[in-house]
């Protein structure tokens, strides 16, 4: 999955998709369009900082509440298919936002069942979509 890339980025990814499909030992390569049980992965562009990503996506903050789950930046997918081989995530991991460091790691690494498991919220407003977040996709 990805958030936040230009076409020209997205059309990499999937470069990346059929260079490594027969070299990887994981059974195959997927690119999603939309969040699923199988996510393991998201692509998200850097700004001037390296491994800070410019924008705070939907994407972005949903997978960070998920937790489990790899956060990379884009250069993972550049490089990688430059060296020829897939590599190691730790290297491209996108060490935090505009607004706060540290968030895709500890999400990746905690022991719940997402970031915000046993927490509940309540929003109020509209979320009809004009400004911000339909409801349903603040349901997820």
């Amino acid at each position: 999955l990805s958030s936040g890339l230009t076409d020209l980025q997205l059309a990499q990814i999937t470069k990346f998709q059929n260079t490594f499909i027969s070299k990887s030992p994981f059974p195959r390569i997927e690119i999603l369009s939309e969040f699923s049980p199988r996510l393991t992965h998201l692509v998200v562009p850097v700004g001037v900082l390296p491994h800070i990503t410019k924008s705070r996506t939907l994407k972005y903050l949903y997978t960070l509440a998920l937790g489990k789950k790899w956060v990379l930046s884009y250069e993972w997918i550049t490089n990688s298919l430059k060296k020829q081989t897939i590599l190691q995530e730790e290297d491209w991991e996108i060490q935090g936002d505009l607004v706060a460091e540290g968030g895709a790691k500890t999400s990746r690494l905690q022991s719940g069942n997402g970031l915000f498991s046993n927490i509940n919220f309540v929003l109020k407003g509209e979320f009809n979509g004009e400004l911000g977040p339909r409801k349903s996709e603040l349901r997820r």
